[in-house]
Order: C-alpha cells, then sequence, then structure tokens
C-alpha cells in the first residue's frame, strides 16, 4: 500500500526564495504541473526558457501545488578556468532529517529543496563547474513527482500511433539509437521521461524538457503506456517477452533516486509495481535499422 504522507510539513515554512517582479518570473508546465521559477538576472531565465521552449506555460489555469524555484547566479568558490581537464565526482546529496530539506552541490553549483513545501533555491556559476540548472529541476521534481503517482526514468520515451512506448536503460543501452531511428514519432524524452500512473491506474508517459548529449528537448504530451522494450544491441532485430518478476527487476534500475527513505522507496517501488502489473515487458534485440518497429508492431 502507498504511504499517504511522504514528506510530513514542518510548522515554520523555510524562505527560499527573494520576491521578485513580474519580470523575474517563469513558469513551466512539467507532467501536468506548474513550476514556477524566479530569478534576479533576465538572463537566467532566458536561457532557461530557451533550454524549456516547449514546457513554457504563457498563462497557467491553476498554480495549487506548483514547484517553486529560485535561482541565483553566484561567483565560482575558487576561481580556476573551466575545461575537459576538469574531472569532477558525482553530485553530492544531503537530506536534513530535522527540517526535511534535501541538498545536492557539485563544483560550483549547490541546491537545496523541501519536497513537503515544494519549495527550494539554486546557485550556480554558468559556463564553470557542476551541474546545471537542468540536473537541479530534475533533483526537485523527482521528490513532487512521487507524490502524485508519477517518477522520472532513464529512458527514451515516443509516441506512436497514439501509443506511447518506453525504452529504458543506462548510458550506452541504445536510448539515443532508438530514438534517432524513429523518425515518425513523437519524442517525449531521449533521456528522462515521467511515468505516471493516471486514472484508473492507467501507466502514463509524460515528455519532459530534460535530454541527453542528443540535445533534443521533448514535446509537452502524454500517452498512455502500450509497451516497455529494454534495448539490447544485435545483429538482428526480435524481442523476448519478460515475465512479471523479471521485468520489475530489470525496471527498477533505471528509475531516478536521488536520495531514499524508507517511504519514499516504498512509493517509487509500489508505482513501478502497479506500471508493470499494467504493461507487457520486452527484450528489444535491435539492428541499427527502423525495422526494429516491425516486431514491436508485430
Amino acid at each position: 500500500m502507498m504511504s499517504s504522507c511522504l514528506y510530513p510539513r514542518n510548522k515554520k515554512e523555510p524562505t527560499v526564495f527573494a520576491e521578485t517582479t513580474r519580470e523575474n518570473i517563469l513558469i513551466l508546465e512539467i507532467g501536468g504541473g506548474p513550476v514556477r521559477i524566479t530569478s534576479l538576472s533576465p538572463s537566467v531565465l532566458s536561457g532557461i526558457r530557451e533550454s524549456c521552449s516547449n514546457f513554457v506555460c504563457h498563462m497557467p489555469k491553476n498554480m495549487k501545488g506548483a514547484i517553486h524555484v529560485h535561482v541565483e547566479e553566484s561567483p565560482p568558490a575558487v576561481s580556476r578556468p573551466a575545461g575537459p581537464g576538469i574531472v569532477l565526482e558525482e553530485p553530492a546529496i544531503g537530506h536534513d532529517v530535522s527540517t526535511g530539506k534535501w541538498t545536492i552541490s557539485q563544483g560550483d553549483a549547490y541546491g537545496e529543496f523541501y519536497p513537503a513545501h515544494r519549495k527550494g533555491r539554486f546557485s550556480y556559476s554558468p559556463g564553470l563547474h557542476g551541474i546545471g540548472f537542468d540536473s537541479f529541476l530534475r533533483f526537485a521534481c523527482s521528490f513532487v513527482l512521487t507524490q502524485e503517482n508519477a517518477f522520472l526514468i532513464h529512458a527514451s520515451a515516443l509516441i506512436r500511433g497514439g501509443n506511447a512506448y518506453l525504452f529504458p536503460g543506462r548510458s550506452g543501452a541504445g536510448k539515443t539509437t532508438i530514438v534517432k531511428l524513429s523518425s515518425d514519432a513523437v519524442l517525449l524524452s531521449d533521456d528522462i521521461p515521467i511515468v505516471m500512473i493516471g486514472q484508473d491506474n492507467v501507466p502514463m508517459v509524460c515528455g519532459t524538457p530534460f535530454r541527453s548529449s542528443f540535445n533534443v528537448q521533448g514535446e509537452n504530451a502524454s500517452a498512455p503506456l502500450a509497451g516497455i522494450y529494454f534495448p539490447v544491441k544485435d545483429t538482428k532485430n526480435f524481442t523476448i517477452p519478460l515475465g512479471k518478476t523479471r521485468a520489475l527487476l530489470e525496471f527498477m534500475p533505471p528509475v531516478v533516486l536521488y536520495g531514499s527513505t524508507p517511504r519514499y522507496a516504498e512509493r517509487i517501488f509500489d508505482l513501478c509495481a502497479m506500471t508493470i502489473m499494467k504493461v507487457p515487458a520486452f527484450e528489444l534485440h535491435f539492428l541499427p535499422d527502423p525495422a526494429f518497429w516491425e516486431c514491436i508492431d508485430a
């Protein structure tokens, strides 16, 4: 059974972003929910608007439940040149149980987010070291989506014939190759889409602006999930049906998890199990040729 309260509210709501004028506000819509972004820097919002252009919301119908994020430009902690010779460790994730605050930091970038209040702030040095706003937005969304019966997953996702198809896997599995071979499909994401349990427990896939090195944002669209296909590069095209237990074991690792508490992990497991119970899953062995869709259509 899903936990009813993932992130209990603290008595004092944190003040994590400054009041700004109307000109300093940008609203996105991701997974059907609003994301309100503020900044004192017009250039910061301009950059976000450009990279997330398909998800800019000019006339939001309802701001209830919105994610609020304040973005700041900050000087680097230590003056040093950026370049390919700089090697960064994975982002550091922290959790303050007493306040409910989650943090993410890497290089000159730092973000904090309060899932119970859906508020956070992010500071970084553009063009230098560390994660960018795109990564922080994934971080914030990963917590909020679980409260909306949804989650992020490392996968490419496409709409074809009115249905969504999901191709989960880590880097090198073939997610981007699948996208490049599917010019007749609508791209939801080539890296991290949203899986959402909709009405009547029907799994849906929603587009996101999150992208891989292919650097193409998805469309702000959604469709019912018709099939899950784990790509395997091979010398011919064929599919292997997976049993529910095997499918769940394959499906869990690509799910995006920045931090884990017992309630959070339970919710993610339940959502994944519901998805696998409703949707057929396969190994997709494929050549670098669009003919692999014939196996899926069959």
